[in-house]
């Protein structure tokens, strides 16, 4: 099956990496991708779109690509047709790039919903299938397969959660970042600044098994708190500093922590450079062998600083808001 996904403008490199992380962890595998606008594409012999539609955060839509070609009306006549007037369908554009304008997605969906009308009856609301038309490079015609349910990351934004504290990650981005270091379902994920839970919660929705630390008492009954008011529990949760993990925790499949920085951050009055450099040299002896660790830092992470048995496969700036700049790095486990 070739598959499209439809992502997220808002950052485009996070949200490439997150597919990528998504996809590794569903398949077992890395999956080649290619990328067109906001379009991520992929082959695999399995529908994998249900699955893809529940961890991804920062995309609109999976769809299975029924034809690409150079133009709209090209796209369109490759496509296989049936038609069948039984089944009610509807037409969607979408720009993948700027080079197209407003008047192009209007006139890409006015010929779509021409060619839909001879195949099906025509149905606006709740159709049994919906065509897109995906303008980039190149136009593709899929079918929808399943759609990211975003409204339920902001149901989740940390103001609305019994426990709260500012330097939190926002749902979307605390998923990105569980999809990153590619914890399949039932692996098990630590996050040894867990702070008030978010990672973890993010872990626990794709069916990880959540394990956290923090050296703050209050932080980990927040975490509780926060959990029991989503109706989840973590695996295990401690007390302790991150240094103690190895022997709270044993070897872990994956990590994704937010590492702490700043004032707002309490990492019992180690500097926060000091406290990245230990948890990095950390790793290879708490992650198995194939794992991955996904950090966000407030600096990159210098590849000096890399133990053996770790790789660096992947390092992005994330701007959080106009003065703060984050780091997104995934590493390896050899």
């Amino acid at each position: 099956m070739h598959f499209a996904i439809e992502l997220s403008g808002e950052n485009l490199a996070l949200a490439r990496a997150e597919a990528r992380g998504a996809i590794a962890a569903i398949t077992g595998k890395e999956v080649e991708l290619t990328f067109d606008g906001t379009g991520a594409f992929f082959e695999y012999r399995k529908d994998v779109s249900a699955s893809l539609a529940e961890r991804l955060a920062l995309a609109w839509h999976v769809g299975e690509v029924q034809a690409s070609a150079g133009t709209i009306e090209d796209a369109i006549d490759a496509a296989p047709c049936k038609v069948d007037k039984t089944i009610t369908a509807r037409a969607r554009a979408k720009r993948l790039t700027n080079e197209w304008g407003a008047g192009d997605g209007a006139r890409a969906e006015a010929e779509l919903g021409e060619a839909v009308a001879k195949l099906h009856k025509v149905r606006m609301k709740a159709p049994d299938i919906e065509y897109r038309l995906l303008l980039g490079e190149k136009v593709h015609l899929c079918k929808l397969k399943e759609s990211i349910d975003r409204a339920s990351f902001e149901a989740r934004s940390p103001t609305k959660r019994p426990f709260f504290h500012p330097t939190t990650l926002h749902p979307r981005i605390a998923r990105a970042l569980v999809n990153l270091s590619r914890v399949k379902e039932d692996g098990k994920l630590l996050d040894q600044f867990c702070g008030t839970g978010g990672i973890l919660i993010e872990a626990v929705l794709v069916g990880a098994r959540a394990m956290g630390s923090d050296i703050d008492r209050k932080m980990i009954d927040g975490a509780r708190l926060n959990a029991a008011h989503y109706g989840l529990k973590f695996a295990q949760l401690k007390v302790a500093d991150f240094s103690e993990a190895v022997q709270l925790f044993g070897k872990v499949d994956a990590i994704a922590t937010d590492l702490p920085y700043g004032r707002a951050s309490y990492t019992a009055r180690r500097k926060p450079d000091k406290v990245m450099e230990e948890f990095v040299q950390m790793l290879p002896d708490l992650l198995t062998r194939g794992g991955f660790a996904a950090i966000s830092y407030n600096f990159p992470i210098d590849e000096m600083l890399v133990p053996e048995g770790l790789s660096i496969i992947e390092e992005l700036p994330i701007r959080v808001h106009k003065s703060l700049t984050r780091h997104f790095t995934a590493l390896f486990r050899e």
